[in-house]
């Protein structure tokens, strides 16, 4: 679901809106451009240059925003945001310069650098799946952390996760889906473990 809404796969049936616009079908590229970005689960392969450096990584996303006259980036401009993002990510690198290549790096903050790449580009909805898979404890805090801070600033947040306690502590509403279909929904106050897991096992619940 989360690669059909970033507009990665196609989709047979049903709308995708945002703001209340249908969005047509169109590729990823579109998508981002309408104020969407996507942490896939898979950041080695589908998140990341892994050959490349951090600071090229996490410029990635949102080039086009410095784009200067004649399409030259603003490198200065750039430099400065990327070194705010690393400092509001407390991204750990051991280098000042975020030059080292980003598979050099531990999986938490690899996972960092997915993220800041694409809160560097400003976006209105962020599609997070597993977004805390193989990173540690103090990683994960961090990053729902981050979660936090731009909830408040008014990104709209989509996090798929299969750790049913990390949706029940930083979810405002839980979506359950089962063989490919939305079964259930719960808001905050009605989160209840059993009643979430037999909604993803078949059982149907109406919140």
């Amino acid at each position: 679901m989360a690669r059909v809404l970033f507009g990665l796969d196609p989709h047979s049936s049903g709308h995708i809106r945002l703001n209340d616009v249908e969005l047509p079908d169109e590729g990823a590229r579109e998508r981002v451009a309408r104020g969407m970005a996507f942490v896939t689960e898979d950041r080695r392969h589908e998140g990341l240059l892994m050959d490349s450096s951090i600071r090229d990584n996490m410029a990635l996303a949102s080039l086009g925003r410095f784009a200067g006259a004649g399409g030259m980036v603003k490198a200065d401009a750039l430099s400065d945001e990327i070194g705010d993002m690393s400092s509001r990510l407390r991204l750990r690198t051991g280098d000042p310069t975020l030059s080292i290549p980003v598979h050099s790096l531990s999986g938490g903050n690899q996972q960092k650098v997915v993220i800041g790449k694409w809160v560097m580009n400003r976006p209105e909805v962020l599609i997070m799946d597993e977004p805390t898979r193989g990173i540690d404890v103090g990683a994960k805090y961090e990053v729902f952390t981050i979660m936090n801070q731009l909830a408040e600033e008014g990104v709209g947040i989509l996090y798929i996760s299969s750790e049913l306690d990390e949706l029940i502590g930083v979810a405002d509403r839980i979506l359950v889906m089962h063989q490919g279909m939305l079964n259930s929904s719960f808001e905050r106050g009605q989160f209840d473990r059993q009643a979430i897991l037999s909604a993803a096992f078949g059982g149907r619940t109406v919140a």
